[in-house]
């Protein structure tokens, strides 16, 4: 665990309103929450809605107004930086800011404005599928037009609404600049993987497990070079796989397809970047040179300038060289 906590690492998939520390949830909550959250240790969530539930009692009474949502993404940081983590990209939901009563746009500078100065961070914001459509594109515009946002992805119930009816929105998102990933092939099966590259032409799919269910469309995966996301805890405890080892994480990763390991909710799911991290090392028996390849993906992966790329893959070549 030691070894893994000193790796440069990266989180590529990470939702804000997942990762705020339980004592700043119970220092901001009405109700007298225990010393850790009830849940962990307990059986799997039965689904979704039982999930965005819980989620919604940790980030709720903690994201009231610019000022929060800033110190709710500084004690995200703080942990990050705690295990190493040189990039992030953290998304917060769009939206809730205007339920709050300010838009989303502040949200997301208040997030940037503390940010580390040696932390690569990436701000994105969750288009989500479960909303009212045109409220949505109100939102989305909005945002758009306040120029903060590195860029977007698409979450929620993939059942609740098809992929195609963003195509709009991520076809302008490209033509802005934006980086674009959405959520797929984790409730719903390949067939969404397939409904996100056509119409939104990602090249990072969140999640992207149930992919394994189609060899064609592995084959396309490959062939495009798109990258898997990938949260093993979470897509047991949400039930995706029945239990860790028959995660398809090993056979991915021998097929080549490129995949990075996160937390997706870490408060949630119990689980930080460096103990996700040991947990997919010690269930599937991986290699350093394996756990290093992971985070070498995840660097090929990301929105980087080539040089501060090509920086960051070498403190992860000097810091393997180093341990050897």
């Amino acid at each position: 665990m030691e070894r893994l906590s000193l790796l440069p690492k990266s989180e590529m998939h990470l939702h804000l309103e997942g990762a705020i520390p339980w004592e700043l949830i119970r220092e901001n909550s009405d109700s007298d929450l225990p010393p850790t959250p009830p849940w962990h240790g307990k059986s799997p969530f039965d689904s979704f809605t039982s999930f965005s539930k819980v989620m919604r009692q940790c980030f709720a009474p903690c994201l009231t107004c610019p000022e929060s949502y800033a110190r709710a993404a500084a004690a995200v940081f703080e942990n990050l930086k705690k295990q190493n983590v040189r990039y992030v990209e953290i998304s917060f939901g769009l939206g809730f800011p205007e339920i709050q009563g300010f838009p989303s746009h502040e949200a997301a500078l208040a997030i940037r404005s503390v940010a580390p100065e040696d932390m690569e961070v990436r701000i994105f914001t969750g288009i989500s599928r479960e909303r009212d459509g045109e409220q949505m594109r109100t939102w989305i515009q909005s945002i758009f037009d306040a120029e903060v946002l590195d860029g977007i992805d698409l979450h929620g119930d993939e059942t609740a609404a098809p992929a195609k009816q963003f195509e709009r929105v991520y076809q302008e998102a490209n033509e802005r600049g934006l980086f674009c990933k959405a959520h797929a092939g984790e409730l719903s099966g390949p067939e969404s993987v397939r409904e996100v590259i056509a119409f939104l032409k990602v090249q990072r799919i969140e999640h992207g497990v149930r992919a394994i269910e189609d060899s064609d469309l592995l084959h396309e995966i490959l062939s495009r070079e798109i990258t898997l996301d990938i949260c093993p805890t979470s897509n047991v405890q949400l039930g995706i796989v029945p239990k860790i080892e028959e995660h398809p994480l090993p056979i991915l990763l021998e097929k080549g397809v490129r995949v990075t390991v996160n937390t997706d909710d870490p408060t949630v799911f119990g689980r930080s970047l460096t103990e996700e991290l040991a947990y997919v090392m010690e269930t599937f028996h991986f290699s350093w040179e394996t756990m290093l390849q992971l985070q070498e993906n995840a660097l090929h992966a990301a929105p980087l300038q080539a040089e501060r790329r090509e920086q960051l893959l070498e403190d992860l070549r000097n810091h393997s060289l180093s341990t050897r």
